[in-house]
């Protein structure tokens, strides 16, 4: 019977590992927290670009019915002209027939004003603006599904990601488990092992110490390609493309105000 090992079966120092290990994680932690920055800028900004978009719609609908009543009022106030200037061209004449002849052509030039106020509130102001929250619609969703895409694609590679993390955990308790074996063997604590088993141990320890390797490269890959899929610069260039928008908004509303 023999106890004594190999130089290969010498425990490795997992300093080098460590260091990785702990590298990784800090990266991961600081990751993490600039794309938790990022996530929460962009739905801060989505929101607030809702809430604009909203008022837009608010604002055509108001102007449209503010745009009816003119309408509404003009032809209202029309009808009523041509009945008075019926009246006054039925009477006897004098200087009440005239009077009122004068009161109903102001009745229709008041009319005809406000005909032009409804024209001018449908032409320059609520269809420009209507077309305008259309069409910033439609960009603002083709970018919010962008990012979301980014966002799913992201939250599949971190599921991946905490996949071989575990996987990893796992291997190296594994792995410590053997090292602490063949320490034991080395230093000669516990029972005595047969030529046979330390071959058999040799072959486990090479064994778990391939199976660490393994997995923190696939932990390592999984992390670069979550990284990747992270990629903060769609979505900022998205935030800045949004509130490009929302700054047109404010201004061709801020034109409908003075009008």
């Amino acid at each position: 019977m023999s106890t004594k090992l190999s130089s290969s079966m010498k425990p490795k120092p997992p300093a080098l590992r460590r260091s990785t290990t702990r590298a990784l994680a800090l990266s991961r932690m600081n990751s993490n927290r600039q794309h938790v920055g990022d996530h929460e800028g962009f739905e801060n900004l989505r929101a607030y670009i809702k809430q604009g978009a909203e008022f837009s719609k608010e604002l055509v609908t108001a102007l449209s019915e503010r745009a009816e009543l003119e309408t509404n009022y003009s032809k209202g106030l029309a009808k009523v002209s041509a009945k008075v200037f019926k009246a006054a061209k039925d009477s006897n004449g004098g200087t009440v027939s005239n009077a009122w002849h004068f009161i109903a052509e102001d009745m229709g030039a008041t009319a005809d004003t406000h005909k032009s106020i409804a024209h001018l509130l449908v032409e320059d102001l609520v269809k420009p603006l209507k077309m305008f929250v259309e069409a910033q619609h439609k960009t603002r969703k083709s970018l919010e599904a962008l990012v979301d895409k980014r966002a799913k694609c992201l939250s599949e590679w971190r599921g991946a990601e905490a996949k071989n993390k575990s996987k990893c955990y796992a291997n190296a308790r594994e792995n410590e488990r053997v090292q602490d074996q063949v320490l034991d063997c080395k230093l000669g604590r516990g029972r005595v092992l047969s030529d046979k088993e330390l071959l058999k141990l040799d072959s486990k320890r090479r064994k778990s110490e391939e199976a660490v390797a393994k997995s923190d490269l696939d932990y390592y890959a999984a992390c670069l390609k979550a990284e990747r899929a992270r990629y903060v610069l769609i979505t900022l260039m998205c935030m800045v493309v949004c509130a490009s928008l929302d700054r047109q908004r404010r201004k061709l509303v801020s034109l409908s105000e003075m009008h």
